[in-house]
C-alpha cells in the first residue's frame, strides 16, 4: 500500500483492512464451512480519517468516506479495491490479482502557496497481484502493482504483517507493521519537480526509488452481531528519496480513521 496525500483513500485502505477480520468475527461455526465462505456476503458504513499531509505548506483535513464491501467466492471488495480471487488450494493462503484506484494520490498547484506553478499530479488505477498467508504467529500480506492509468507509469510493491489479539468477544485489537518499495517514477512523478517547475525558492528535484514503512494499531469493537465500530491509529515513515524532495517538510505522516460498519 503506497502513502496517500488524501484521506479519503488512505481512510479506505486502512478501515478496509478491519472488515474481513470484524465482519465474520464470533460467528458460530456453520454446518458447511465451505458453503459459509463462497456465500456472497457484503456490508455498508461510513468512516472519517485525518492525517498531516507531506506536502509543504498543505496542512491537516479531516475528510469523510463510504466504506463498501463485497465478498464471494471469486470476488472481493473492500472500499477502493477490487480483487479477482484465485482457486485456493489452502485455507491459510489465498492468491487475487487486484485492481485499487488511488484517487487521492497526486496534490493540486492551489494546494498550498509553495505548490504554486506545479503541474497537477493524478491519482492512478494499480493493477497487480497479491498473497495473503495466516498461520498461528501472524498475518502476513504482500504485493505488488503497476500503473494502469499511466500517471506516473510507476510500480510499487509491498509487504505488511498484523496480528489480531482477541481481548473478549466485542473486542479485538490489531497491532500491524508493513513496508512499501516506490519505484523511481513514481517518486518522481509525485515527489519530483521539474526543470519548468523551478523557482527561486524550489529547486529542481529528480526522485529515486525508496521505502516507506508503517506501523500502527487497529481496535474493533462489536456493538451488535451486524454492527462494528473500527478505530486506527498509526503513522508512515518516509522514505529518504521523499524526504530529500523540496516539496516534503516532514519525515512522518501521522494517521487517524474512525468507521461504522453494518454487516449484512
Amino acid at each position: 500500500m503506497s502513502t496517500s496525500i488524501r484521506f479519503s483513500h488512505l481512510g479506505l485502505l486502512i478501515l478496509a483492512g478491519a472488515l474481513p477480520q470484524l465482519s465474520h468475527a464470533d460467528e458460530p461455526v456453520p454446518l458447511s464451512q465451505k458453503q459459509k465462505e463462497d456465500a456472497p456476503h457484503w456490508g455498508l458504513g461510513v468512516g472519517i480519517a485525518a492525517q498531516q499531509q507531506p506536502y509543504r505548506g498543505v496542512g491537516s483535513k479531516v475528510t469523510p468516506f463510504p466504506l463498501v464491501t463485497y465478498q464471494s467466492k471469486w470476488i472481493s471488495l473492500f472500499g477502493n479495491t477490487l480483487s479477482l480471487k484465485a482457486p485456493k488450494f489452502s485455507d491459510n493462503f489465498s492468491v487475487s490479482l487486484r485492481a485499487s484506484f488511488a484517487l487521492g494520490d497526486g496534490y493540486k498547484a492551489s494546494d498550498s502557496s509553495y505548490l504554486q506553478g506545479m503541474r497537477r499530479r493524478n491519482g492512478s488505477i494499480w493493477i497487480g497481484p497479491a498473497a495473503n498467508w495466516h498461520n498461528d504467529w501472524f498475518d502476513m500480506a504482500v504485493s505488488w502493482s503497476a500503473d494502469a492509468s499511466g500517471e506516473s507509469k510507476g510500480q510499487q510493491a509491498a509487504v505488511s504483517f498484523q496480528k489480531d489479539f482477541t481481548i473478549s468477544p466485542l473486542f479485538q485489537i490489531t497491532p500491524y507493521l508493513g513496508a512499501t518499495w516506490l519505484d523511481k517514477k513514481y517518486v518522481d512523478y509525485y515527489y519530483g519537480v521539474r526543470p519548468e517547475e523551478v523557482r527561486a525558492n524550489r529547486a529542481a528535484y529528480v526522485g529515486g526509488s525508496t521505502v516507506n514503512t508503517r506501523a500502527g494499531v487497529r481496535v474493533g469493537y462489536k456493538l451488535s452481531e451486524h454492527q462494528h465500530l473500527i478505530f486506527d491509529v498509526g503513522a508512515t515513515m518516509l522514505g529518504s528519496k521523499i524526504k530529500d524532495s523540496p516539496l516534503v517538510d516532514s519525515s512522518s505522516v501521522p494517521t487517524v480513521a474512525f468507521g461504522y460498519f453494518y454487516a449484512f
